[in-house]
């Protein structure tokens, strides 16, 4: 990751390093996966729901094969929303953390050309509906 510019990976790989107390944590998760994974198949399907309508707005689909886990919602916005506004717009007004996916720097990696919008919300056990 670039030491500048957050977020920023610079290359690529892979980081499977993990403190003794992650592994527990994540061992203690693994126990209650299932819980885990149907609270955020809700919190998706509220996001799906509150999103489908909004003209401009485009969420993630999937094929029928597929079960996804969401650990983040992301939507693609259209050239009549200001992204940058719209982020601040769900952090002050609805308290949900979101922030760009890949910034446009990223335009020089050809796999992401179509991904310059996109925009992620969170997921998370915890988070509710209010």
């Amino acid at each position: 990751m670039s030491k500048k510019k957050r977020y920023h990976h610079v290359d690529l790989g892979f980081n499977y390093r993990m403190t003794n107390m992650q592994a527990a944590i994540g061992l203690a998760q693994m126990e209650r996966l299932d819980v885990i994974l149907e609270k955020r198949n809700m919190q998706m399907d509220f996001y799906f729901e509150q999103l489908k309508d909004i003209q401009g707005f485009e969420v993630r689909s999937f094929e029928g094969w597929c079960d996804p886990v969401h650990w983040l919602m992301t939507i693609t916005l259209d050239g009549n929303y200001n992204r940058d506004d719209f982020l601040i717009l769900v952090k002050v007004y609805f308290f949900v953390y979101s922030e760009t996916v890949h910034e446009a720097s990223y335009h020089i990696l050809p796999a992401l050309l179509q991904l310059d919008s996109l925009d992620w919300l969170v997921s998370f056990p915890s988070l509710s509906s209010q």
